[in-house]
């Protein structure tokens, strides 16, 4: 775990499509997970609410860190701009430029 968690620190590396819409499924299906986990804890009374909900801030947390990394990552293997990770959580346009930046190909030096 601590190991993937330094991958995902270095901001200076590259990521292959494969990579980037990997780590974007993954993240949905675990985000899909802990979510209905969370509520099923909350449901229990006050004492799963004490649990669910630094869990879930943890895990929001930690999911947008590697998100950030994943798509900066992207960019620089796509050879267009690292700011263009910013586009991505502009409401609506930023789902587009999420999969536009997905799509692109390698830039072959």
């Amino acid at each position: 775990m601590i190991e993937v968690f330094k991958k995902y620190s270095d901001f200076g590396r590259k990521a292959k499509r494969s990579e980037f819409w990997g780590v974007a499924l993954s993240l949905f299906g675990l985000g899909f997970l802990v979510t209905v986990t969370c509520i099923l804890l909350m449901l229990g009374g006050w004492l799963g609410s004490i649990i669910a909900i630094p869990a879930l801030l943890v895990f929001m947390v930690l999911s947008t860190w590697v998100s950030i990394a994943t798509i900066v990552a992207r960019c620089r293997d796509a050879g267009i701009n690292p700011w263009f990770t910013a586009a991505c959580f502009v409401p609506y346009i930023g789902t587009i430029v999420f999969i536009v930046i997905g799509c692109i190909g390698t830039k072959h030096e």
